[in-house]
């Protein structure tokens, strides 16, 4: 199967045979066409079954080995060996943190604009951010926390609540009128 985006390209393949077959030809394409393929930045992320432990391939392009790496980002989303999705959520977040805190002065610590906008900055800017490839997302109860986590972290932040006023989490989606994360998420994945 290929992916893609641009100049980007993604190869998948079920055995180290087929990806060769499948790189081998993709190659063979580019001499044709006349671009140069770029061995430096071709990569391999061998992603094993959990039960079955197994060699990274050893896949060549014009007698260059390609680099076989642990994790890369592709077109947003980072993927890893393990398969799982726990540095691609903590990515999400630390994207999302980036756009908060960009706004924060000119949108979130304004005080000439209500929290109704702020509200709708947020969830127009800021839950894309996080929430990005979230239909595909195979989630642990780990994963929702620390999202939610994030998203009520933004939604107190944002009225200027203080931990003193102890709201409940459902209060605080409830005055913001926003859902879960894991309702959104749900969403999303319908």
């Amino acid at each position: 199967m290929e992916l893609q985006y641009a100049d980007d390209n993604t190869l998948v393949a079920h055995s180290e045979a087929d990806l060769q077959s499948i790189l081998n030809a993709f190659a063979r394409a580019y001499r044709l066409l006349r671009p140069d393929l770029n061995i430096k930045k071709t990569q391999i992320l061998h992603q094993p079954a959990p039960d079955k432990p197994s060699q990274a391939p050893t896949i060549c392009v014009d007698n260059n080995i390609l680099e076989n790496v642990d994790h890369f980002a592709d077109l947003g989303n980072l993927l890893s060996t393990r398969a799982v999705i726990d540095a691609k959520i903590h990515h999400r977040i630390g994207c999302a943190s980036g756009v908060f805190a960009r706004l924060r002065k000119r949108v979130f610590e304004d005080w000439d604009i209500q929290t109704k906008t702020k509200l709708l900055v947020y969830q127009a800017v800021v839950l894309p951010s996080l929430l990005y490839g979230a239909e595909s997302w195979t989630t642990y109860s780990r994963h929702m926390n620390a999202l939610e986590q994030y998203h009520q972290r933004c939604l107190r932040k944002i009225p200027r609540m203080s931990w003193e006023d102890r709201h409940t989490n459902v209060s605080v989606l409830e005055e913001a009128n926003i859902p879960s994360i894991t309702t959104t998420i749900t969403r999303h994945q319908l």
